[in-house]
This record gives C-alpha cells, structure tokens and sequence, in this order.
C-alpha cells in the first residue's frame, strides 16, 4: 500500500537558494502525499522556460498531461510534461498500480452489494403490496434492509473521498471554538 499520509510540499523548492523567501507564500505551497513529496525533492528545471515541470493543478490543467486508466490502474502521460511526472514520481510504481486497482475492485463489489440491497427492498415492498407479508414483517426487513444500506453506503462513500467531514467540535478542554 502507498503512503497514504498527506502535507505540505513546496512546489518551487525551498531547497533551491533562489525560491527560500517563498517557504511560507501561500501560492507555492501544495498538498501533496508523502511519497510524491520526497520523490520531487528539489526537482526544478535548469531553464524555466524549456521545463519540464512537475505538472500541479492550480497552473496546468491536468487532463491534458496526465490521465488515469481504469483497465490498468495506471496514469498515463500525454505530454513531455506528464511524462516528467509520472517518471520522476513513480506514479506506475507496482503497489500504487496495485492499490489502485483494489481499490477499484472494492469500489465494485459495494456497488453490486448496494445495488443486489435495493433490489431486495424492492422485492419486499412488493410481497407487501401483495400481501404476501405483513406491514410488522416489512417494517422488520425494510429496517434491516435500510441499515445495511446505510453501512454500505458509507464504506463506498470512504472509499471514493465522498464521506462527509465530521462537523468542528465546539469547544476543546472546555474553551469555546466556535462562536
């Protein structure tokens, strides 16, 4: 499994003399994964206007360097500049290949189990409206059902970066945190 931890990376290096009074501009600070962190280190181009630059998002409109495979689980480069960042960050590197396409797979199987859950929902519903069953037994089973779905739900949305952020707690070691 990748690196999964996250910080700040100084997309002109803080390392190179020239951009040290940029360690603290907010417009050269990036989020950046830990592994991509130390694999750029202080790669900048000898000439700036030959490049190549490691392609970021607030300065290149990535679709058109880089894009994401789903068949393979790989990035692919489009440009010199994609080609720079997927080689210098090892993006293809074997366990990030791997992890995505796991993750992929997991994303699936929950989307199979969430779909098989409202099928079986609606099949109880409709042994209801039959009366095949009473409104006791399907408000039994459409509860189990719904909490089911519920828990699935929230697995897939973790795994697709769509959970929610917990709201800000109020207050910490008694002191108000929010007005």
């Amino acid at each position: 499994m990748p690196n999964l931890n996250f910080g700040v990376d100084h997309y002109k290096p803080k390392g190179i003399p020239r951009f040290a009074k940029l360690v603290c501009d907010y417009e050269n600070l990036y989020y950046c994964c830990g592994n991509c962190n130390c694999r750029k280190n202080n790669d900048w181009p000898l000439d700036e206007k030959l490049g190549p630059y490691v392609v970021n998002p607030c300065d290149h409109e990535m679709a058109a360097h880089l894009r994401f495979n789903a068949k393979t689980g790989k990035v692919e480069a489009r440009t010199p500049y994609g080609e720079h960042t997927e080689e210098l960050l090892q993006l293809n590197d074997d366990a990030r290949v791997q992890y995505r396409l796991g993750t992929l797979a997991t994303v699936r199987v929950f989307t199979a189990e969430i779909e098989q859950q409202e099928l079986l929902l609606k099949a109880v519903a409709g042994k209801l409206k039959a009366g095949l069953i009473t409104q006791a037994e399907y408000d039994a089973e459409e509860q189990a059902i719904s909490e089911d779905l519920a828990c699935l739900r929230h697995t897939l949305q973790a795994h697709i970066g769509e959970l929610p952020l917990p709201p800000l707690r109020k207050t910490r070691l008694g002191i108000s945190l929010i007005k």
